[in-house]
């Protein structure tokens, strides 16, 4: 979600809402709410998914994707 942020952020008009959903492989409607949301995950639900990255890496998952072409 960061990262979506971020990259909408930096370049509106080259990462609007169509351009986003496309690249993250969510719908339109999805990235808008991401967009609005002001969540903020707390550092320890943060060091959790990035212990799970590691760990999903490790065994060959991949991780660490953040939902970046993950379609068949």
């Amino acid at each position: 979600m960061d990262h979506m942020r971020l990259l909408h952020q930096r370049d509106p008009q080259g990462f609007d809402r169509a351009a986003l959903s496309e690249l993250f492989g969510v719908s339109y409607n999805a990235v808008s709410r991401i967009l609005k949301s002001k969540f903020t995950p707390k550092p320890q639900e943060l060091e959790r998914q990035e212990r799970n990255k590691a760990k999903a890496a490790a065994a060959g998952g991949g991780g660490g994707g953040g939902g970046l072409n993950r379609r068949p």
